[in-house]
């Protein structure tokens, strides 16, 4: 089944997409200039070239499904068919939690590509964070059977396995940003997948509204009666590799 004939006409209109916080960290965290020749990884609806646009000399954009997108080269990130030190940054933005199988390729093949002292950016969502440890398992098993009942698999991480992950891959000079967009609209993220019908909306809500207190506290929720609000958090990870 096809992943974006049912997400993209929504997919735009979803809050995160269009977050000012969430596209200016990402720039600048990614440290572009007008020479840099960047590929995108599951470059989608094309969020981050748009972000780029005028700022850098190229934006090369993938997708395993670029054929339903209409734009990009159809290409499997963990796959790259691109000669080793082509590209001064490689970005993978909201894209790593859908690689299941073999996620750690993306890295290695993100810094083979690069050049000397380019870097790989990523940005991804994560959990919320609590001080005690128990909760925050707790709050971690929640968010991951959250998602996975809209999504199906998916490949759930924090900032710790993404930092880890690009050490291993040879990656140095890490560093990790958050982000975080309060009062996201869970109906609108529900009805931008047009798989979903209503009783599969109905048992995600129910999921948020069933939860543990101190998970509502760390999402600052809010249940209006026909949607409820929450807090979005969000990493941007970029390494470099060595000159």
């Amino acid at each position: 089944m096809s992943f974006w004939e049912p997400r993209k006409d929504g997919y735009e209109g979803l809050q995160y997409v269009s977050s000012e916080v969430f596209n200016e960290a990402i720039v600048g965290w990614g440290g572009f200039n007008s020479t840099h020749h960047v590929l995108d990884l599951g470059c989608g609806t094309g969020v981050v070239k748009r972000l780029l646009l005028g700022n850098v000399a190229q934006v090369i954009e993938i997708d395993l499904e670029a054929d339903v997108l209409g734009s990009g080269i159809a290409m499997d990130a963990r796959r790259l068919a691109f000669a080793d030190n082509q590209f001064d940054r490689v970005v993978a933005r909201m894209v790593l939690h859908h690689v299941i199988d073999q996620p750690t390729r993306v890295f290695n093949e993100a810094f083979r590509v690069l050049k000397p002292l380019g870097r790989f950016i990523i940005a991804d969502g994560v959990p919320t964070l609590v001080q005690d440890q128990t909760k925050q398992h707790i709050m971690d098993g929640w968010y991951a059977e959250l998602l996975r009942a809209k999504e199906g698999e998916r490949l759930v991480f924090n900032e710790h396995y993404l930092v880890e992950s690009m050490a291993e891959a040879g990656f140095g000079r890490i560093t990790v940003g958050t982000c975080e967009i309060p009062r996201l609209s869970t109906k609108r993220w529900l009805e931008a997948d047009k798989r979903l019908g209503p009783e599969a909306k109905e048992g995600i809500m129910a999921m948020m509204r069933d939860a543990p207190e101190f998970i509502k506290e760390g999402y600052r929720q809010i249940d209006t009666g026909e949607d409820i609000l929450n807090l979005g958090r969000y990493v941007i990870v970029s390494g470099a590799k060595a000159g």
